[in-house]
């Protein structure tokens, strides 16, 4: 049977690989749910833009206080 952490490693790499081919063609790819340990392996968002100021903008409007879903957003906001 398959060792855990190489079944980890593997989803890890296939989710980064999805985000880098969708971006390679001017799109964009989230993972939308990954369980923690691929989560600490890969970024699930891919890279960040030049919208991230306006998003960042639009989350402290809509949460000033920060409270809803923090660091689950893009960017991590």
């Amino acid at each position: 049977p398959e060792n855990l952490s190489d079944a980890i490693e593997r989803v890890a790499r296939a989710c980064g690989m999805l985000i880098d081919e969708a971006e390679r063609h001017g799109g964009r790819a989230v993972v939308e749910w990954a369980p923690a340990e691929v989560k600490a392996h890969t970024g699930l968002r891919g890279a960040l833009r030049d919208d991230f100021t306006v998003m960042k903008q639009i989350k402290a409007e809509f949460d000033p206080q920060g409270l809803l879903n923090t660091g689950r957003f893009y960017g991590g906001i």
